[in-house]
């Protein structure tokens, strides 16, 4: 009988000492392997323990104007208005919950635990307070500054936290200095008027190396391709080309800006808000831009005259491209549109946009939805392609839900050009009767979304997917004032 020879050595070797003893060793080693497999049983392990590692909640710090809780960790007070770092600190989270306080961290590090919940530092409902000279590590959170306005952060390093800086509704802040590296959400901004995104934030702050470009009222400017945030508040006549935005709240956000662009650019990877945030802008030029691996991926509210053209839309998790309330005569155009999670095109209360050339496809739930108040929207020349359906058994890619309860039938959007309509690809399935018309390209038997709402030249082909070359440009004049206020 031919034995099964170990490759690590010549089959020579064993063949000429294959002695009793290494016989013995053999027996021990199958032994030994044999004796594992009957212990496997005790030994399983909990892979859901991998795949979610233990969260560990620390201790906090308080720090009013009556002193630091508790009193034995390395801060102290210096004034009934400052507080100083005296060495590092490890394993807790600080509460600031007075306001005009001024904390120096002295350049000591303030360092989590391993699988440390919370943010290291937590500012809510206070104002005027002070954060410099500190080095923050390794944190879900560095720093969330919450309906905290007039703060300044100065001379401050973030490091290794998922989350470095979140400005949550806090106007007015000074920021000038601070280095964040090596996170998952590095910066983000959120509000909840126009007056929340006025902020002071230079590009000598950085993420990764890379400037962040807070702009507020620049005019006629090219952004540098290296930013590592970018914010366009009340700006015009602004360029963005070629940069990489990524991991972030938002990729750009564009608040009260007009006659700007953002063209060719990788935006990827920002899990709190959007790849693009647009809001209360006016005759923006989107286009050419990857928007993939988001939360969202474009977003646009109360806004008017924005074109969105050739851009790869992908893989979000919360849905591709949302035209939010008041968002009126916006285009898109030539995107394509895919692998998105929930609702690819939504439309909620927004009139008068259009929605042609766009290859939709395999979208985990609706391809389109149009929702409430929205009216004169036109959808044409469009590929509708293997979209999740909504309702079980609906087989439709679209969804009208209607305004409410007291006017369930929505109003008419324009299906198609009076030539052509939208390629469906459950078409057939939906009418496996209908033939062409002619050699004109298009179905006999319209496609029903409900009575108010009729493709009538369903097109038998999809349309080929090509870059926007020849984008149809609002005529519309605007006033140059942002429509929030």
């Amino acid at each position: 009988m031919k034995k099964t020879i170990p490759a690590t050595f010549p089959s020579a070797f064993w063949a000429n000492h294959a002695t009793p003893w290494l016989r013995f060793k053999q027996l021990c080693t199958v032994s030994f392997l044999v004796f594992v497999l009957l212990l496997l049983p005790f030994l399983v392990v909990d892979c859901s323990v991998l795949a979610n590692p233990v969260h560990v909640s620390m201790p906090q710090i308080t720090i009013t104007k009556e002193g630091i809780s508790p009193s034995n960790v390395s801060i102290r007070m210096v004034s009934d208005n400052s507080c100083v770092f005296t060495g590092n600190i490890t394993g807790y989270t600080i509460a600031v919950e007075c306001s005009h306080m001024m904390i120096d961290g002295a350049n000591f590090t303030l360092r989590s635990l391993p699988g440390g919940d919370g943010a290291a530092l937590t500012v809510r409902n206070q104002e005027m307070v002070t954060i410099v000279n500190l080095n923050v590590e390794n944190y879900a959170a560095g720093i969330t500054l919450t309906c905290a306005p007039f703060c300044r952060l100065i001379n401050n390093n973030f490091t290794n936290n998922r989350y470095g800086i979140s400005l949550d509704s806090s106007p007015n802040l000074l920021l000038v200095n601070n280095t964040i590296v090596g996170g998952s959400v590095n910066f983000g901004v959120y509000a909840g008027t126009f007056h929340d995104y006025y902020s002071n934030i230079d590009e000598s702050n950085t993420i990764n190396g890379k400037p962040i470009c807070y702009w507020l009222n620049r005019q006629n400017a090219v952004v540098p391709s290296d930013v590592g945030y970018l914010a366009l508040i009340n700006c015009t006549g602004i360029t963005v080309q070629n940069a990489c935005l990524s991991d972030n709240g938002q990729g750009a956000l564009l608040v009260g800006t007009r006659r700007s662009s953002l063209v060719n650019c990788q935006i990827t990877g920002n899990a709190q808000d959007a790849g693009i945030h647009i809001e209360g802008c006016m005759d923006l030029n989107v286009s050419g831009n990857d928007v993939s691996q988001n939360l969202k991926g474009i977003v646009v509210t109360d806004s008017v005259g924005i074109v969105i053209s050739g851009n790869n839309v992908t893989s979000n998790s919360l849905g591709a491209i949302h035209l939010n309330p008041a968002t009126n005569t916006t285009t898109l155009y030539g995107n394509y549109i895919a692998n998105n999670v929930g609702i690819a095109l939504f439309v909620e209360g927004s009139c008068s946009n259009h929605i042609e050339a766009n290859t939709i496809e395999k979208n985990q739930f609706y391809a389109l939805q149009l929702l409430g108040m929205q009216k004169n929207n036109t959808v044409y020349r469009n590929n509708f392609i293997g979209n999740a359906w909504g309702a079980p058994g609906s087989q439709l890619q679209v969804s009208m839900p209607g305004i409410d309860a007291e006017h369930p039938m929505p109003n008419a959007a324009v299906w198609d050009n009076g030539e052509e309509g939208n390629y469906w690809s459950d078409y057939t399935t939906r009418y496996p009767n209908a033939t062409e018309t002619g050699n004109s390209g298009f179905g006999d038997t319209p496609y029903n979304i409900n009575p108010n709402n009729i493709d009538h030249y369903p097109l038998l082909q999809p349309l080929p997917v090509t870059p926007a070359i020849s984008v149809p440009q609002s005529t519309q004049t605007h006033a140059d004032t942002y429509p929030g206020t």
